[in-house]
């Protein structure tokens, strides 16, 4: 149990900073996944045929990269 010790003699504050790191990570992620649905969602369902073929290109990419 000393390795979860904070300061010098544990990891305690390291792993607290890392959590702290994976959700804000997370966070942003989830933000800017929802900034592109709300752009291009709207696109997709568009009933202009430009506007559809640049969702459906974005869409094809994206889906296309491992």
């Amino acid at each position: 149990m000393e390795l979860l010790y904070f300061g010098d003699k544990g990891w305690g504050d390291e792993l607290l900073i890392a959590t702290l790191m994976t959700i804000a990570v997370s966070i942003t992620a989830m933000i800017i996944g929802f900034s592109f649905a709300a752009i291009f969602t709207p696109l997709k369902l568009s009933k202009y045929k430009s506007l559809n073929l640049v969702a459906n290109i974005y869409t094809t990419v994206i889906r296309g990269v491992p």
